[in-house]
C-alpha cells in the first residue's frame, strides 16, 4: 500500500468529507492504483499539506499550513 498527501478543493469522485477552499487530502492505495481509504482534514478556508512521516501503530503524521479556524481545526494562531 501506499500513502499519498496533497490538497483538493473537490467536492466528488474520490474525495469526501471536503470543507471549503482547500483541505488536505491524504489517500491510501494499493498496489494497482486502488483507493482504498481517503481523508480530508481542513476548514472553511485554505489549508496547505506540507509534508507526511509515518507514525507509530500505522498511522501518518501530516504537517500542514492551515488557514481555516473551523471544521477539522480547532485553533489557529
Amino acid at each position: 500500500d501506499f500513502i499519498f498527501a496533497g490538497e483538493t478543493s473537490s467536492y466528488d469522485g474520490d474525495v469526501v468529507g471536503q470543507h471549503g477552499e482547500n483541505d488536505a487530502w491524504i489517500v491510501k492505495i494499493d498496489e494497482n492504483g486502488d483507493v482504498k481509504t481517503s481523508t480530508c482534514l481542513g476548514g472553511s478556508k485554505n489549508d496547505h499539506t506540507r509534508s507526511t512521516v509515518p507514525g507509530a501503530d500505522n498511522s501518518v503524521i501530516v504537517a500542514a499550513t492551515i488557514a481555516s479556524s473551523d471544521g477539522d481545526v480547532s485553533l489557529n494562531h
